[in-house]
């Protein structure tokens, strides 16, 4: 019971460290080059946006990081705290849990079309109209992919408060 005890601890502690991540993530888009260029009057981007390359170069390492830390945190909460569900919960935190692992695709998924639109951003020599749309797509991607996984977090976080007060007693 220690061990699964352990086990929920340490996924508790990595979900506060993936959560800091994201905010850093969707500062640094914002700050860094994919909102700051918008102009006020009609939310249209700037061609200067797409000077940025530094910028976009940034951000793809943070995807880059980001997407490997939240895969080590998929696999950790698929085996390891897989068993101590199965072991100390029941059948509707099982399934809860179960729905949870089932989001973990779809959010690999999100972040692997993120990290391909600014890859395509940084190597691309397409008109200004055409990057300006790509821009903004890879900017929505990566603000909805924040925000999944916040409410992501949020969910489980919740069960395994529930699991944790199981394995306390």
């Amino acid at each position: 019971m220690l061990a699964a005890l352990s086990v929920v601890d340490r996924i508790i502690k990595e979900h506060q460290l993936i959560m800091q991540d994201m905010q850093q993530l969707a500062r640094r888009a914002d700050d860094d080059h994919i909102v700051k260029n918008m102009n006020e009057a009609g939310a249209v981007l700037t061609p200067a946006l797409l000077d940025d390359k530094p910028g976009l170069a940034r951000l793809s390492g943070s995807l880059e990081a980001l997407a490997r830390e939240l895969h080590q945190h998929f696999k950790f909460e698929e085996t390891g705290l897989l068993y101590a569900i199965r072991q100390y919960g029941d059948r509707k935190l099982n399934a809860a849990f179960g729905e949870l692992f089932v989001e973990h695709e779809s959010l690999r998924n999100r972040f692997t079309r993120a990290k391909s639109e600014v890859s395509e951003l940084l190597a691309s020599d397409l008109p200004a109209e055409a990057c300006a749309a790509k821009v903004k797509s890879a900017a929505e991607q990566l603000s909805y992919a924040c925000q999944l996984i916040e409410k992501h977090a949020r969910s489980e976080h919740e069960l395994l408060k529930v699991l944790r007060s199981r394995l306390a007693k």
